[in-house]
């Protein structure tokens, strides 16, 4: 009751404060970033090497192991991941929740830059912090039918929402390329007069 009493008493001083709360509420929000997919920095930081034409065999040995061996002493590091594959090499350091992540970037790069024993022929390591992006919406599709039905309803699923007005792009996961895997016996096409060409 006192603040219904008050508001009755002082009808100036409470539409002034009600005018200073809209008028701070729409500052705040034309200062408020809006982004139509927002960008999410994550506590991960991949470490990324080309090495031009090696082997996975080599790729790690020569710089995989080098770098998760140079890192192992610095703090804040909850897991190492790490895939060696042909032509690159890739580290990924998830992060302790809490850790400065830029300051933990600038120590990785220090370290990194310690590292005398890289090949030649492989490029200098990239180091960034992942990011994602959120859709606005997510759309499953299942059930008990062949995969091949699922993909093309998919595809008309999309075709309809890009229609829609405001949809900037619209994405399908899920889907994988066809192949078709022909078995052949050789006797039976001599046989016939086929080549295996042909």
């Amino acid at each position: 009751m006192g603040v219904i009493r008050f508001s009755i008493a002082q009808p100036l001083l409470v539409n002034l404060m009600l005018v200073l709360i809209l008028i701070g509420g729409v500052l705040a929000w034309n200062a408020m970033p809006q982004e139509m997919f927002p960008t999410v920095d994550l506590d991960k930081v991949n470490i990324s090497t080309v090495f031009e034409g090696a082997p996975p065999v080599e790729v790690e040995r020569q710089i995989t192991i080098l770098i998760e061996e140079e890192l192992d002493g610095l703090p804040d590091i909850d897991t190492i991941t790490s895939t060696s594959a042909e032509g690159i090499s890739s580290v990924l350091v998830e992060l302790k929740p809490g850790t400065d992540v830029d300051e933990f970037l600038l120590d990785v790069r220090d370290t990194v830059d310690q590292i005398t024993d890289l090949p030649d022929e492989a490029e200098d390591p990239k180091i960034t912090r992942l990011k994602t992006r959120f859709p606005v919406i997510s759309l499953a599709l299942f059930g008990d039918v062949a995969p091949g039905y699922l993909y093309d309803e998919s595809e008309k699923i999309k075709r309809r929402l890009q229609q829609i007005p405001g949809v900037a792009s619209v994405g399908v996961a899920g889907d994988r390329e066809w192949e078709i895997w022909v078995e052949t016996d050789p006797h039976v096409l001599a046989a016939m007069g086929v080549s295996l060409d042909t």
